[in-house]
């Protein structure tokens, strides 16, 4: 099966990273290994889009349910590498009024370091 999300941990964060669009298409097999794979607790979690070029209803409620379980087992998302597209969507919906975002995975790193 296709791997469409990484994780892997670091010193004091996570690196969640999308591997293709979310969409109707594969918006349940990225539900399903998200919830392989995010039991994880009080951590910060830097979540990459830089492989997310499209992203439609159903990406925005894999996101609103990323968000929710974050805030379920004490985690801090930060996002990076959204692209405008996918940000002006956001923005459409308010979505983004629940999302730290930052640029680059090194302002994330750093952000990490100080948080939780």
């Amino acid at each position: 099966m296709k791997k469409y999300c990484d994780i892997e941990k670091f010193n004091n964060y996570y690196l969640l990273k999308f591997n293709d669009n979310l969409n109707i298409e594969n918006g349940k097999f990225v539900k399903k290994q998200l919830e392989e794979i995010l039991d994880i607790k009080d951590s910060n979690i830097i979540v990459d889009f830089s492989n997310v070029y499209y992203m439609d209803s159903n990406g925005l409620g894999i996101i609103i349910t990323l968000i929710q379980k974050a805030r379920h087992f004490n985690n801090k998302l930060i996002f990076i590498n959204i692209n405008s597209m996918i940000k002006n969507i956001l923005k459409i919906t308010k979505v983004i009024n629940l999302m730290l975002i930052l640029d680059t995975i090194e302002e994330a790193k750093r952000y990490s370091k100080t948080a939780i």
